[in-house]
């Protein structure tokens, strides 16, 4: 599957649903927001019997001679129910954890682009090798890196040679680059690459990553979903090559479904 084919059957899987079980991988411990996003239908469930009862009450009335009008209180009382309905389902985005809207938008609004790896852990790197491990990966939201990635090469190479180097004999921003990374400690914010380094690249960025053998790779390059302007280490995240099979609920019933249970 080609970059751009891969982008349009991601937003797909996110429209209905499925791609935030993969991305990000980590669930939080509570998460509110999928309990909420259930409440509608609870909602629904009240107001169509709350309606049925007073269907029912005006065909008494009716038979009874009298006015088929319900009563005022219960016409709040359907009033409330539909307000609450529409609270709970566009509001479980205002309970989404700062991770949880990292990843909504990364989900949604992400840039699939070319990526470089700069440095990872050699185990990554061994025959057999099955895990993840953590890993650095240079990307740039230049629309040149994504027509020549190979560009992005030359960039990782003079990276990974500036970690060794002596920091004290360092211009200031390259210093800083060369400590992200020579202490490797993850997961840190991402960091913007001088433009001096980076090739005539603009908006490049060093990124910690978590890197596995079945990350989706296109003519043997690794490619990563990255929000612009966000240094969070969650605004970038390797894909799974395994949501390539992964097919999407069809159209029609994904609109009614989010249609009751998306938000903003």
């Amino acid at each position: 599957m080609r970059p751009t084919e891969l982008r349009e059957h991601l937003t797909r899987l996110e429209w209905t649903g499925k791609l935030e079980r993969h991305i990000p991988e980590t669930s939080p411990a509570m998460p509110w927001a999928h309990v909420i996003s259930i409440l509608p239908f609870v909602f629904y469930g009240a107001i169509f019997v709350h309606m049925l009862r007073l269907v029912l009450a005006a065909a008494e009335a009716q038979k009874a001679g009298g006015l088929p009008r319900p009563p005022d209180a219960e016409l709040l009382w359907l009033l409330v129910l539909i307000v609450l309905s529409q609270i709970a389902r566009f509001g479980s985005g205002l309970v989404r954890t700062r991770e949880e809207s990292i990843g909504h938008r990364l989900r949604r609004k992400g840039k699939l682009l070319p990526a470089a790896i700069v440095q990872a852990n050699s185990n990554y790197y061994a025959p057999g090798n099955v895990d993840p491990w953590p890993g650095a990966l240079l990307v740039s939201f230049d629309p040149k890196a994504s027509e020549s990635p190979e560009r992005l090469d030359a960039v990782a190479r003079d990276l990974a040679r500036l970690k060794h180097a002596d920091r004290s004999q360092l211009p200031p921003a390259h210093a800083a680059v060369a400590w992200w990374l020579f202490h490797e400690m993850a997961p840190v914010e991402s960091i913007a690459i001088p433009p001096e380094l980076s090739h005539g690249l603009t908006e490049c960025q060093l990124s910690a990553a978590t890197l596995r053998p079945d990350d989706y790779e296109h003519d043997g390059r690794l490619w990563v979903l990255a929000l612009r302007k966000n240094r969070s280490p969650l605004a970038v995240a390797t894909i799974p090559a395994k949501l390539h099979a992964l097919a999407p609920v069809p159209w029609l019933r994904a609109f009614f479904w989010r249609w009751i249970v998306c938000t903003s």
